[in-house]
């Protein structure tokens, strides 16, 4: 096993790396399939019965983690977003119906999107 160098860099999946630490539980890091070198952290969450029966029934009971992990970063990614329009908005002011049409015809010409389809 190598151990990193500050900050840690990205390493391909499966590696197995030391991290400097006190806590020998938390200074093994076993790089994801993702390629992603950020530890996971267990935590507790309250769900409805039905959400997870739902999501058990589309990846499995060892998936829940997987998928629960790819909604909250979706998530964070429409906040961030959401974050990046206010602070554009409040500089250049929101876009007109007009702008937005524009865009479309731009975008999709002169059909809607549903005629394209």
């Amino acid at each position: 096993m190598e151990r990193p160098t500050t900050p840690i860099e990205w390493q391909p999946p499966g590696t197995i790396m030391i991290l400097p630490s006190g806590n020998p539980f938390a200074s093994l890091l076993i790089v994801g399939d993702d390629g992603d070198p950020d530890p996971t952290v267990s935590v507790s969450v309250s769900l409805h019965a039905s959400v997870i029966a739902s999501v058990r029934e589309r990846v499995g009971k060892r998936g829940v983690s997987a998928y629960i992990e790819r909604a909250v970063r979706r998530q964070i990614e429409r906040d961030n977003l959401r974050e990046l329009i206010e602070a554009s908005e409040a500089i250049h002011g929101k876009i007109t119906e007009e702008e937005t049409q524009a865009a479309r015809q731009e975008l999709f010409g002169s059909g809607t999107r549903s005629e394209k389809a």
